[in-house]
């Protein structure tokens, strides 16, 4: 069975085929409703899966308005391009399908989905993109007869099969995403639970115009990363492991994609006989004023 988004009302899939040549569509809208929506559902895509209206980060498409997927399908409840499954664009029922081929394209291929749909509720057009990242037309058919072709469209469009393809693809690796990782989030913080409490600090950040910054907003500062230095008894290490709780926490609750591992590397380690510390800040411009600051300060610099 399916559901009709923001209703209780449930529809059996066979009701679904039985019906998908009947009526008319008055608007971009009761196409998204009445044909995009369940289809997605009978093909086995669920609520947590589909994102409508997905926000897409470039200056292509109509002028006047922002750049979003009408519908783009992912895998699970991470919804990013690591996921994407399809890209649906959805036209006016007096438009033609080949208007939104490009833009269709445009962001399957920002989103790395592997596939895109084109429908119009009167004819509905599938594309893959292959490894060569082409675009191959692999079916076009008018919605009446969408009945017919059933069997081909599940064995192409459906869940399992869109995440097999994936699998196939270089760029995507699916099964890390749509693991549950819950249980080493709790084992983690469950193990971190009786470390030492740490106040905020402030840290100093080099460069041209030295400047400071809160512990607290290291993640936010620094989404990829920072480098951070001071002397023994600074309160590195604790620091460290308050870092790690927050990063837990902010993806156990959906807040951040990231996977927060803690691994122990000692200050003395040699990497091809340069000390550790300065392997980690080797090609940060700012390695010699990170080095110089005096051994009160804790400083941190950005990962290069």
């Amino acid at each position: 069975m399916i559901h009709k988004p923001g209703s209780t009302q449930t529809i059996q899939a066979s009701s679904f085929w039985e019906g998908i040549g009947s009526g008319s569509f008055a608007n971009e809208a009761t196409v998204e409703t009445r044909l995009v929506y369940p289809l997605l559902e009978v093909l086995g895509y669920g609520h947590k899966d589909i994102h409508s209206k997905f926000p897409v980060k470039f200056h292509e498409g109509r002028k006047g308005r922002p750049n979003e997927a009408d519908f783009a399908v992912f895998d699970g409840h991470e919804h990013n391009r690591d996921t994407s499954l399809v890209v649906v664009e959805v036209k006016h029922p007096d438009e033609e399908l080949g208007s939104g081929q490009e833009q269709a394209e445009s962001y399957a291929m920002w989103l790395r989905a592997p596939v895109y749909i084109l429908t119009n509720g009167g004819e509905l057009s599938v594309w893959q993109i292959q490894s060569s990242f082409e675009s191959t037309e692999l079916l076009r058919t008018s919605i009446a007869q969408l009945k017919e072709r059933r069997g081909y469209l599940e064995n192409l469009l459906s869940k399992d099969a869109v995440v097999r393809y994936c699998s196939s693809l270089r760029l995507k690796s699916l099964a890390w995403h749509s693991s549950d990782l819950s249980p080493y989030e709790q084992a983690e913080l469950e193990r971190i639970a009786h470390a030492p409490a740490t106040i905020a600090r402030t840290l100093v950040v080099p460069g041209d115009k030295a400047s400071r910054i809160p512990s607290t907003g290291l993640l936010t500062q620094f989404p990829l990363g920072a480098v951070i230095a001071a002397a023994s008894g600074l309160g590195k290490t604790t620091l460290a492991t308050q870092l790690f709780s927050e990063s837990v926490f902010l993806r156990r609750d959906r807040l951040r994609p990231h996977l927060p591992i803690e691994v122990s590397l000692p200050d003395a380690a040699y990497q091809k006989g340069r000390r550790l510390r300065n392997f980690f800040l080797k090609g940060s411009k700012h390695t010699a004023q990170l080095c110089r600051f005096r051994r009160s300060e804790m400083c941190c610099a950005a990962m290069p």
